[in-house]
């Protein structure tokens, strides 16, 4: 597409595709991250400062949101015709730059470790294969020196038995130079074999593979003491070349089993080297600009402080409602600016979240420290407990019902962990109880490339009620496609009154990435507000589409067709919701 064609048409679009799409699409109100991290096999911590999600984007979130995630990155270049030599410049770094980049990257300790454990195998590898041509003489000899064979000969057969079928026992007794010990090992064999036997002395002399070619054929050996004639035959040298052939049949599996290894480690170090290499475009997309040679957004003040911002303005028709009629609205979903302080690098940072529309309130204000171990954390001040998928959609049941969203904060403190694939939230916050911190709050998950599994558990205890909450999650993603899904279980106690309340709720999401940027939604709901009582359920079906057209702007265009039970007319309301969202 021809770039001044299509930077006009960002201009119309937001005015455009309300009234071109309205007539065919529909979906939820607001963009579900979690897709994305289940898209692209990420935590959360991966893109946002929050290691639970939501708020403000870390370095990796502003590098993917703005050269992976929208339809087309406007460049500079792209708008020299419309500003004049304005942005007359390139926004990458130098060929010399990269080339560094790629070469600091080369010097990546995983990368190093993959190098060596790759000749290590090759090695290893080389030595299977030449391990039947490099045979000494002497394998294909049995051992039948005439002074090992008396040696043999003269130990009766219980200790030689033993010898042969305990052979660490053994070996260990030879070890103790006959000496007391008190070691189980050396107790047995005391008891069996005569210290003060000469020839049991020399036996111990005789080396293992010696004592392994004695004892694979003890009962012909032992028929052969005493009789030069039988001792001839069993000691007869092998066919040299048999041997080989032998050999190599035998290592055959051994040499498959060796190339597989060096193969996927070689498979494994490129893979590595590919993403270092990639990640390197993207910084080199995104590095800190010079006054003059780069538009590209950075919003950070040196090394130490970062600022983000949200801002979502809705416009909402409402049908089917009460009195049956049409209404539509502008609103302000959310406004809301963010302030990340790095006062020790990573390890101490200070991290503030503050919303000025609708309503001006705090979500997050909190100081992090972060430790090496299990890529540990600790944050504590007024924190959004974790629990569930956060979604961004504070509508929805999982969200609405369970009291886990962004229109509620706790202050308390957070612990977690992410080593490896686990991720392991905990939280201790106020809650129902005005004596003291009562809402513990977890969320838990295994995250892989393509797929995720996760729980959560939440109790809160007042004085005169209790809650309980655990529900489950999961995520999947085949090829275009990504699934997600959560449920709950809310069981809620009147203390007072005695009474027991348990509701369900519900939530599928099926996600499909048409083109790069280009993202369509389908997502049913369900809710069961008391599980004792029948046909009260409510129930949501939303579709539509929401594409990021460029870098820090996306739109959506969202239908929710609401099947909610009879005593809730105005809850019945279908939506259809049109949304800007511009983001840094």
């Amino acid at each position: 597409m021809n770039s001044k064609v299509f930077v006009f048409c960002i201009a119309v679009i937001p005015f455009s595709l309300f009234f071109i799409i309205i007539i065919i699409l529909k979906a939820n109100e607001s963009t579900a991250e979690p897709y994305m991290a289940v898209r692209e096999g990420y935590k959360c911590s991966q893109c946002h400062v929050n290691p639970t999600g939501g708020g403000m984007r870390n370095r990796f979130g502003r590098i993917y949101s703005q050269i992976d995630l929208p339809i087309k990155t406007i460049s500079p270049k792209d708008l020299e015709w419309l500003q004049g030599t304005l942005f007359n410049h390139d926004d990458k770094r130098s060929d010399d730059e990269l080339e560094t980049c790629i070469e600091d990257a080369r010097l990546n300790p995983e990368l190093e470790k993959l190098a060596k454990d790759i000749i290590n195998a090759e090695i290893e590898l080389t030595n299977v294969e030449n391990i039947c041509e490099d045979v000494p003489e002497e394998y294909f000899e049995p051992f039948c020196e005439t002074e090992q064979i008396d040696v043999a000969c003269a130990i009766d057969e219980v200790k030689f038995q033993f010898a042969c079928e305990k052979e660490p026992q053994f070996r260990n007794f030879c070890n103790m130079n006959f000496e007391a010990n008190p070691d189980p090992d050396y107790l047995e064999a005391e008891s069996i074999l005569d210290p003060a036997h000469l020839a049991l002395r020399n036996f111990c002399a005789i080396g293992q593979e010696q004592l392994s070619f004695y004892c694979n054929k003890q009962d012909e050996f032992r028929a052969a003491c005493g009789n030069p004639e039988l001792m001839s035959s069993f000691c007869k040298p092998k066919d040299p070349n048999q041997l080989i052939a032998d050999c190599k049949k035998n290592i055959k599996t051994a040499e498959k089993a060796r190339q597989t290894e060096v193969n996927q480690l070689r498979a494994k170090r490129q893979e590595k080297l590919k993403d270092l290499h990639e990640e390197c475009q993207k910084e080199a997309r995104l590095s800190e600009p010079a006054a003059d040679s780069s538009t590209i957004f950075n919003p950070s003040i040196g090394k130490f402080i970062s600022f983000g911002a949200d801002y979502r303005l809705d416009n909402v028709t409402r049908t089917r409602g009460e009195e049956d009629k049409t209404q539509n609205e502008f609103r302000t979903r959310e406004a809301n600016v963010y302030i990340l302080a790095n006062l020790i690098g990573e390890f101490l940072q200070f991290y503030l979240d503050e919303r000025f529309a609708p309503g001006v309130s705090n979500r997050e204000i909190y100081g992090l420290i972060r430790f090496p171990i299990l890529n540990a954390y600790f944050k504590g001040g007024n924190l959004l407990p974790p629990y569930g998928l956060r979604i961004l959609d504070d509508t929805a049941f999982i969200r609405q019902v369970t009291g886990f969203n962004y229109n509620i904060s706790k202050e308390g403190v957070e612990i977690g962990l992410e080593p490896g694939p686990l991720s392991l939230s905990l939280a201790l916050t106020d809650g129902l109880s005005d004596d003291f911190p009562s809402l513990f709050s977890s969320v838990g998950s295994l995250v892989f490339r393509n797929c995720r599994i996760g729980g959560s558990f939440a109790h809160d205890e007042g004085d005169d009620e209790s809650r309980i909450l655990f529900g489950f999650f999961a995520g999947l993603r085949l090829g275009k496609f990504t699934f997600l899904g959560e449920f709950d279980r809310i069981r809620d106690m009147d203390k007072e009154n005695k009474t027991t309340t348990n509701q369900h709720v519900l939530l599928t999401e099926l996600n499909y990435l048409a083109f790069k940027g280009f993202n369509t939604k389908i997502t049913y709901e369900f809710l069961d507000p008391d599980t004792d009582i029948k046909k009260d359920e409510s129930q949501r079906l939303s579709f539509g589409v929401e594409p990021f057209i460029t870098q820090f702007f996306q739109v959506s265009l969202f239908y929710r067709w609401n099947f909610f039970r009879e005593n809730v007319p105005v809850s019945r309301a279908d939506e259809l919701i049109f949304q800007i969202h511009m983001f840094f």
